[in-house]
């Protein structure tokens, strides 16, 4: 249970960034790192492949939700759970409620 609570807690922590974006930085983000993962892909084969396709909102969803995981720096599930163990209602009050589709 405390495995699917650490998933919760990190899902939630990316949602509130995302909310915090406006749609115009959210297209802009997922803008930006498909440019680069294209470069990158085309780096590496000589060729773009469909890395860099926004054509549809679960893609832009897809790619800023992408970023922002790699930005936020979540803790491991071992720090999580140290943080869990001392202040367990501050890290409760932050549970989106996911966890309990798991337990």
């Amino acid at each position: 249970m405390l495995r699917a609570k650490y998933l919760d807690w990190c899902s939630a922590q990316v949602a509130d960034h995302f909310l915090a974006l406006s749609p115009d930085e959210i297209f802009e983000l997922a803008e930006r790192a498909s440019q680069a993962e294209s470069a990158a892909d085309g780096q590496r084969s000589g060729a773009p492949d469909e890395a860099g396709d926004l054509s549809s909102y679960r893609a832009v969803v897809e790619r800023v939700t992408e970023v922002l995981t790699s930005q936020l720096d979540l803790p491991t599930f071992d720090a999580w759970l140290e943080l869990y163990r001392v202040n367990r209602d501050a890290v409760e009050a932050r549970l989106l409620g996911f966890w309990r589709d798991r337990s």
